[in-house]
């Protein structure tokens, strides 16, 4: 068999083992309703994101105790000065970033302002109002929304903040096909116009 299949096939087994361990585990009390995002679900010879998305079941709140946050991934990524272990708690946040990213995925999240100023909040970063951009033949874009790729969204923008939250953040939304509809070209262009700096 081909060296690709053989990678998907690993990653779908961790993938399993790591959802049957979340259900068992006694130190993550938290049950919930598992969703794998799009890109999470790769096709064979395509690289995919190890992306699984528990939402519990006792609906919006504090992380559970276990839960990697921005503080400990800055540290695990160096982007923070080290910390012994980079531990979940004590790890600072980054304080870095400025003029802009661009965040590119399918199409528009209506709940991702008010998610992503709760996540800021959450976690002690700075507020920031999103940018959108819909390019001219998706318009309006289509709504992502209950899809998995607005999780995805979500996730994207709220860690890409994290890690460099004095950067203005880029959400460009495509419709069907980033390359062939702009959303990548806009996205680009917005990022190299950006007068952000870090204010």
């Amino acid at each position: 068999m081909k060296r690709g299949y053989w990678l998907v096939l690993a990653a779908v087994v961790i993938l399993a083992m790591a959802i049957s361990g979340f259900a068992q585990s006694d130190d993550m009390a938290v049950k919930g309703r598992v969703v794998i995002p799009p890109s999470s679900l790769g096709v064979v010879g395509r690289v995919s994101t190890p992306l699984v998305v528990i939402i519990p079941d006792t609906g919006a709140g504090a992380p559970p105790a276990g839960a990697e946050n921005p503080g400990s991934l800055a540290c695990i990524y160096g982007i923070t000065p080290p910390t012994s272990g980079c531990p979940l708690t004590g790890s600072p946040v980054a304080t870095g970033g400025s003029k802009a990213i661009a965040v590119v995925d399918y199409g528009h999240n209506s709940t991702l302002q008010a998610d992503f100023n709760a996540f800021n909040t959450q976690y002690g970063l700075p507020a920031q109002t999103l940018q959108f951009i819909c390019p001219p033949s998706c318009s309006p874009c289509p709504s992502s929304d209950g899809s998995g790729w607005d999780l995805e969204t979500a996730l994207d923008v709220e860690y890409e903040h994290s890690m460099a939250p004095n950067a203005q953040i880029y959400v460009a939304q495509f419709c069907s096909d980033p390359i062939g509809d702009g959303t990548e070209t806009m996205a680009a262009a917005a990022v190299a116009a950006s007068p952000y700096d870090g204010g």
